[in-house]
């Protein structure tokens, strides 16, 4: 990020404005493109929280023009009981919420195993790492990078920044979809943005929590059916002879018949 410092911050006067090369953590509006060649040179506007005056204008090419979305209504029912919360509950239940989250996705990753075939394939196409142990690894990373941001939180760090943090971890971690991270990004309010991220937390556990209950039923009826066999559970003879390029005939329908 090149700052093009302004001539009256500069000493003295008469000298050219001051460009400085640095790397920040905030958010920003690009107002103008100085230029593009050899690298970019814009002003920017930075972007803070709960801001004392007007600045919507910044956002004009972002926001576009004003569209009232009818599906709005419907959300205002249940958007009230997190108004209703303090500072502190809705801070403190976005933590648990993300740790939820985090919680969930671990074992969820733990819990997927690959079958017998599914691994004769894998070893065929010569594609040796285990996708689950890729998403168990990803899962695990999340883990350990929610602890050390815990940690960094004890930092003395100003309230508007301890929720800007929270609130943006929690996007990323959580890996909400586009538009919630554009909430997130745009919304000036410290505080809606928790809420904003809260809402989606929740929606996110209940939803792992009720795929966890399906797939327990799930398997619970099919151990029921499961014909239970001794002994370790071999490939059939003839999965082994599947390779890339093999002509298979299986039964398409009663119009086809067999492909």
């Amino acid at each position: 990020l090149d700052v093009t410092l302004p001539p009256s911050l500069t000493t003295p006067s008469e000298s050219p404005p001051t460009t400085v090369l640095c790397r920040g953590g905030f958010r920003f509006v690009v107002k103008e493109v100085i230029k593009s060649i050899p690298y970019p040179v814009a002003i920017v506007d930075e972007i803070e929280d709960d801001a004392e005056f007007d600045d919507k204008d910044m956002f004009a090419t972002v926001l576009g023009d004003d569209e009232e979305d009818d599906d709005d209504d419907d959300d205002d029912d249940d958007a009230t009981k997190y108004t209703s919360m303090s500072s502190t509950e809705v801070l403190q239940r976005t933590m648990l919420g993300i740790q939820s989250v985090v919680s969930q996705k671990l074992d969820e990753a733990n819990s997927k195993q690959l079958s017998l075939l599914e691994k004769q394939i894998l070893e065929s196409s010569g594609f040796m790492m285990d996708p689950n142990a890729m998403e168990q690894a990803r899962a695990e990373e999340m883990v350990a990078v929610w602890e050390v941001f815990q940690a960094s939180l004890v930092d003395d760090i100003p309230p508007q920044d301890r929720k800007f943090a929270v609130a943006m971890m929690a996007a990323e971690l959580a890996d909400m979809n586009n538009d919630i991270r554009q909430q997130v990004l745009l919304t000036r309010d410290s505080q809606e943005r928790l809420r904003i991220v809260l809402k989606e937390l929740d929606e996110m556990v209940g939803m792992a929590r009720a795929r966890k209950v399906a797939s327990q039923i799930t398997e619970k009826v099919d151990d029921d059916d499961r014909e239970l066999k001794v002994g370790q559970p071999q490939l059939p003879s003839w999965a082994k002879t599947i390779v890339k390029g093999t002509r298979v005939e299986y039964f398409w329908n009663e119009e086809y018949g067999w492909v």
